[in-house]
């Protein structure tokens, strides 16, 4: 006898139709991802179409402004404007640039000097350098120019610092010393026997010693009695470097005081070897 096939069990049917629908599921699923992904791909490749347009567009109109600077820059340059009309007038015009820049960096200069980013020997010979440069070229603009202020205010110069300078007719460092000379002597006598002894009393701190090395420097380049070859004119400069390059708090070591004691009683030897001479 054939056997007989048994109808599917209700659990069976049960559990196929939830595999079906699951699938179902999952392909709607998948379906709506990739529609999102689409639309997002579409609107970027939009973006990037339209941001290519107005890029395109603007580099266009930037080079086409370019184009027409270029041409106008050319035209200027093709053109040469002259202030002058003949060679007396040129070298007016050159007479005022060169007191023009003389003015501006004797300014430059005082200012330097003030914050001590010039050592007083470099600046004295640089201020009578340009002071001297000052007098041949305003020379020729007296006709037209009484005075320096009246330069100064026309082309509206700010140089306080450089008009003092000149009305002196000196650097600061090299003062009239007449009435004073007994003063600066005995002043620069001071600073030496002072310096000597507090190298002597093992004084070494850079903020005990740099005033009056300074103070002495400042003294000897006010006195006209000392010649431009005097000895302390390049060893006292040297030393105030050195101390300027050290912190407040720092020393100078034991062969540094040594070595800097035997310059001050070199040069307060000759300083007095002057005094004799003269």
């Amino acid at each position: 006898m054939g056997s007989i096939r048994s109808p599917p069990s209700e659990n069976g049917c049960n559990g196929e139709t939830s595999e079906v629908r699951r699938n179902i599921q999952d392909d709607w699923q998948r379906r709506d991802d990739i529609l999102l992904l689409t639309t997002a791909i579409k609107r970027l490749v939009d973006f990037l179409n339209q941001f290519e347009s107005s890029c395109r567009f603007r580099l266009s109109t930037l080079n086409e402004k370019l184009t027409a600077l270029e041409r106008h820059v050319d035209y200027l340059e093709a053109r040469e404007v002259r202030l002058w009309k003949n060679p007396r007038e040129r070298e007016r015009y050159d007479n005022m640039a060169d007191v023009f820049s003389i003015i501006t960096t004797l300014q430059a200069l005082e200012k330097a000097y003030i914050k001590d980013l010039v050592e007083p020997a470099e600046y004295t010979s640089n201020c009578q350098i340009l002071l001297a440069k000052y007098s041949a070229a305003f020379r020729q603009l007296e006709g037209e120019f009484p005075k320096v202020e009246d330069f100064v205010h026309k082309y509206k110069l700010d140089c306080p610092a450089a008009i003092l300078r000149i009305n002196e007719g000196r650097p600061i460092t090299v003062r009239d010393d007449r009435g004073n000379m007994g003063k600066s002597i005995a002043e620069t006598v001071s600073l030496f026997i002072n310096l000597m002894d507090k190298l002597k009393l093992n004084i070494r701190a850079n903020d005990m010693l740099q005033t009056d090395v300074r103070d002495l420097l400042d003294v000897i380049n006010r006195m006209n009695l000392i010649p431009s070859n005097y000895t302390g004119r390049d060893k006292i400069p040297k030393w105030l470097n050195i101390l300027t390059n050290l912190n407040a708090a720092e020393e100078i070591t034991d062969d540094q005081a040594r070595q800097f004691q035997m310059d001050l009683e070199i040069c307060y030897n000759e300083f007095n070897r002057l005094l004799s001479a003269g």
